[in-house]
Protein backbone atom coordinates (compact mmCIF):
# COMPACT_ATOMS: atom_id res chain seq x y z
CA UNK A 1 0.00 0.00 0.00
CA UNK A 2 2.93 1.97 -0.10
CA UNK A 3 2.77 3.25 -3.51
CA UNK A 4 -1.03 4.45 -3.08
CA UNK A 5 -1.58 8.06 -2.91
CA UNK A 6 -4.19 9.70 0.09
CA UNK A 7 -6.71 9.66 -2.33
CA UNK A 8 -6.21 5.91 -3.70
CA UNK A 9 -6.59 5.24 -0.23
CA UNK A 10 -9.63 6.45 0.70
CA UNK A 11 -11.07 4.90 -2.93
CA UNK A 12 -10.10 1.86 -1.92
CA UNK A 13 -11.75 1.97 1.39
CA UNK A 14 -15.31 3.13 -0.03
CA UNK A 15 -14.54 0.40 -2.52
CA UNK A 16 -14.15 -2.26 -0.09
CA UNK A 17 -17.16 -0.95 1.92
CA UNK A 18 -19.31 -1.35 -0.99
CA UNK A 19 -18.23 -5.15 -1.31
CA UNK A 20 -18.51 -5.73 2.34
CA UNK A 21 -21.89 -4.32 2.31
CA UNK A 22 -22.99 -6.87 -1.00
CA UNK A 23 -21.17 -9.43 0.79
CA UNK A 24 -23.69 -9.32 4.02
CA UNK A 25 -26.37 -8.92 2.13
CA UNK A 26 -26.02 -11.76 0.08
CA UNK A 27 -24.83 -13.90 3.55
CA UNK A 28 -21.41 -14.68 2.05
CA UNK A 29 -20.13 -14.46 5.58
CA UNK A 30 -16.93 -15.92 4.81
CA UNK A 31 -16.09 -13.27 2.02
CA UNK A 32 -17.21 -10.40 4.33
CA UNK A 33 -15.00 -11.28 6.90
CA UNK A 34 -11.77 -11.28 4.74
CA UNK A 35 -13.32 -8.21 3.28
CA UNK A 36 -13.61 -6.48 6.68
CA UNK A 37 -9.72 -7.53 7.38
CA UNK A 38 -8.56 -5.33 4.23
CA UNK A 39 -11.20 -2.82 5.16
CA UNK A 40 -9.55 -2.27 8.71
CA UNK A 41 -5.93 -2.63 7.07
CA UNK A 42 -6.86 0.50 4.82
CA UNK A 43 -7.94 2.20 7.67
CA UNK A 44 -4.65 1.40 9.71
CA UNK A 45 -3.01 2.65 6.76
CA UNK A 46 -4.89 5.65 6.41
CA UNK A 47 -5.20 6.55 9.64
CA UNK A 48 -1.31 6.43 9.81
CA UNK A 49 -0.24 8.37 7.32
CA UNK A 50 -2.28 11.09 8.20
CA UNK A 51 -0.93 11.03 11.61
CA UNK A 52 2.77 10.97 10.56
CA UNK A 53 1.93 13.86 8.48
CA UNK A 54 0.38 15.95 11.40
CA UNK A 55 1.52 15.33 14.82
CA UNK A 56 -1.47 17.48 16.25
CA UNK A 57 -3.63 14.86 14.19
CA UNK A 58 -5.04 12.04 16.21
CA UNK A 59 -6.34 9.11 15.25
CA UNK A 60 -9.88 10.00 16.10
CA UNK A 61 -9.63 13.24 14.62
CA UNK A 62 -9.08 10.89 11.49
CA UNK A 63 -11.79 8.81 11.75
CA UNK A 64 -14.14 11.30 12.85
CA UNK A 65 -13.67 13.71 9.43
CA UNK A 66 -14.01 10.61 7.42
CA UNK A 67 -17.07 9.68 8.52
CA UNK A 68 -16.11 5.62 10.02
Amino acid sequence: MEKLTLDQVRDAINWMQRNYDAAMASKAYGLADKLHDKLDALKIELVGRITAEDPFTTAADVRYYEGW
